[in-house]
Formats: structure tokens, sequence, C-alpha cells
């Protein structure tokens, strides 16, 4: 990780034409690193969260903001009310961690507290507390362990987002879009797994047709001969175990 931000900051130095020699860091083979378990909040920890953080007027709307959305806690923190459009609803990102804005849909969950939170504030005011991104973080990791959930940060609401709508069947390519992330693979790298009930139901429709497909050829016979080769052709078939 620490030779691919090396990597980046160099090819910026390039770009910005403040560095004209070799980026040597394109010639050292990136050494692969296991990927970690992706986190998420199980809907026991999120019903926790819910009861802990409702009357918390401060911390509340950054958590569900970010459960609704995906964004990241230094997206919502300077988030403004010029930001929020409900004209096309949309929240817009100025500066992401890719350095590219993007526009983030407002979700039914999303859309009457958010109101709530603008009404009567002028553009350029926060959505939210104005507090810095790491004293939400710092503080939301307070709660957690208030809460006795273990191994899990602000950032894991992000993951739970994504969890939530694959699971839930969103094409991973929209997730990715919603997310920002650079391409699909990186959505898929992370979350891919999460996925993997779409494959599972074309294997079972798959199975299904030739199930039926079977029947359908098997030979003419008595009635009681015909349910006995019936039986034999259907799946699994031996040999193939």
């Amino acid at each position: 990780h620490y030779q691919a931000t090396v990597r980046k900051v160099v090819n910026w130095l390039k770009e910005q034409n403040l560095f004209a020699g070799e980026n040597v860091a394109e010639k050292v083979k990136q050494k692969k690193v296991p990927k970690a378990r992706v986190r998420f909040f199980y809907p026991s920890e999120q019903k926790t969260l819910n009861e802990l953080l409702s009357q918390d007027p401060i911390l509340w709307p950054n958590y569900w903001i970010a459960l609704q959305t995906g964004m990241r806690a230094n997206e919502i923190a300077p988030m403004r009310v010029k930001d929020v459009s409900f004209v096309t609803n949309t929240i817009f990102i100025p500066h992401s961690k890719n350095y590219r804005s993007r526009y983030v849909p407002i979700s039914d969950d999303l859309m009457e507290p958010l109101k709530g939170w603008v009404s009567g504030k002028g553009p350029e005011q926060y959505v939210t507390s104005g507090y810095s991104a790491q004293w939400i973080t710092v503080m939301f990791k307070r709660m957690c362990e208030l809460g006795k959930i273990e191994g899990a940060n602000f950032h894991t609401l992000r993951h739970t987002f994504a969890y939530n709508r694959l699971v839930n069947g969103v094409p991973i390519y929209k997730v990715s879009k919603i997310m920002g992330h650079s391409s699909v693979k990186v959505t898929e790298d992370h979350y891919g797994h999460l996925a993997m009930q779409d494959l599972h139901d074309a294997v079972n429709q798959t199975s299904e047709t030739t199930r039926q497909t079977t029947r359908l050829e098997a030979p003419k016979a008595g009635e009681e001969d015909a349910e006995k080769v019936v039986m034999k052709l259907q799946w699994p078939m031996p040999g193939m175990l």
C-alpha cells in the first residue's frame, strides 16, 4: 500500500511539472497483501446503534447519512446545505477520496430527516454538526464500544451500505458508482463475494430447467414404468458426483 502511495505521489508531481525524473516506484514489483475480511454491521448491531445514537443530535445525522449513502466521514463532515438538492434528490460531493466529484442519490429513508437537518439554514452552513471527521470517527468508535460492538469503526458503515444493497439485489456496478469507486473491479475486490446470491440463483434456475427438460425427454412407457424412468433420470445422475 505504501508503494502504491509513493507511485501516485510521484506521478502527481510529474503531472504538475514539479518533478522530471523517472518514477522508480513503477519498476518495483508490488507485494501482494492478503485482503482483510470486510467488516459490516449485522442487523442486531444496527439495532443497537440505532438505540444508542437516535438521541444524539450530533452523531445521529452523521451515522444515518453514512448508513444510507455509503459516504465517508470526511465527505459528510464538510457537507453544506448548497450540496443538497431536493430537485434532483442528490448530494454533491465536491472532493472525494479519488480527487473527483460525484453525486450520491438520496434514499427514501434519508429524505425526510435530511430535509429537517437543512431546514432554516443558509447555503453555506453545514448540514450536520460541523465537527471534524476525526472527531466524529473517534466518538462513533466510543459508541461502538459502549454497545459492545467489536472490530468496527465509522468506515464500517460504508461497508454496511454496500452489504445491504448487494444482498438485496442491487447490481454491483450501480453500488460501485454510488460509492465513487474508480472502477467496478475495486468494488468486486471488496464486495464481490456478497453478490454471490445472483450466481446461486442463476445456477438454481439452470438446474430447474435441466430437470424439467429431462422429464420431458423420458421415453414413453406404461404409467408405472415411466415413473421409474423419470426417477432414474433426475439429478444427480450416477457417475456425476
